[in-house]
C-alpha cells in the first residue's frame, strides 16, 4: 500500500462509520436501488442557485463512496429521512469521495 492509499483508506473508514457522521440512506439509479452510507448538509445557502432565482427549491449534498456510486448520473435519486432528492450535479471529487448536488422541489413554477 502507498501513503495516498492509507490517507484515502483511513479518511473512508472515520468518516463513514454508521456510529458516526454518516447516515443510511437510499440510492435509486434507474431501477437500482440500495442502501448506502453517506454524509448529509441539507439546505445548502452557499451555493449558486440550481435554476432561476425566483423559483422554490432546495439544495442538498450528500458525500458518498465512489465504491457505492461508482457514476452518478442524471434521473438518479436519494432518499434521505423520508425526502427524496433530484441529482443536479457532482460538485467535487476526492480520495475516493464524491460530493454530490441534489435538488428537492425544483419546479418550474415562480416562488411567491
Amino acid at each position: 500500500m502507498s501513503i495516498l492509499s492509507d490517507f484515502e483508506a483511513d479518511i473512508r473508514s472515520q468518516l463513514f462509520d454508521p456510529d458516526g457522521v454518516a447516515e443510511t440512506i437510499t440510492y435509486k439509479s434507474g431501477t437500482e436501488s440500495k442502501e448506502i452510507l453517506a454524509i448529509a448538509e441539507i439546505g445548502n445557502t452557499n451555493m449558486p442557485n440550481a435554476s432561476e432565482k425566483d423559483h422554490a427549491y432546495m439544495d442538498a449534498l450528500f458525500s458518498v463512496l465512489k465504491s457505492d456510486v461508482p457514476s452518478p448520473q442524471s434521473g438518479d435519486k436519494i432518499i434521505h429521512r423520508g425526502v427524496t432528492y433530484d441529482f443536479y450535479s457532482i460538485q467535487e471529487y476526492s480520495s475516493g469521495i464524491y460530493r454530490l448536488r441534489f435538488t428537492y422541489g425544483l419546479s418550474a413554477m415562480p416562488y411567491m
